[in-house]
């Protein structure tokens, strides 16, 4: 399965971001965010990458559907590694059907090429 996720910031003026203000971290630190893709109520993680978003950012997350057929409710989670309160949940659903098995695949592609 593969999804795609559409990042935008809503931010005013021009440039970089300025880095965040942690005053007992021993270094620079920069924002990042952590999408994560997971069942709940399974307790199941599917996805997880982390991004460093600018203005504007489209990431990928690809995982293994789920054996058992039929509705799945899934969480997208986006998470803020700098700051509280800022994180955000998303509930979607995904309808997994019946997927070939890799003996089907193989005879076809042999059928195709003789």
């Amino acid at each position: 399965v593969t999804i795609q996720v559409e990042l935008e910031r809503e931010i005013e003026g021009e440039g970089e971001l300025p880095s965040v203000h942690a005053p007992y971290y021993p270094g620079r630190k920069d924002e990042n965010w952590w999408l994560v893709v997971g069942i709940p109520k399974k307790g199941t993680l599917c996805a997880i990458k982390r991004v460093s978003l600018q203005r504007k950012a489209r990431v990928k997350l690809e995982f293994a559907a789920p054996s058992e057929v039929g509705k799945q409710d899934f969480t997208l989670f986006f998470m803020c590694d700098s700051y509280m309160g800022c994180d955000q949940e998303y509930e979607f659903e995904l309808d997994i059907k019946e997927g070939e098995s890799e003996d089907e695949s193989e005879e076809e592609e042999g059928m195709e090429e003789g």
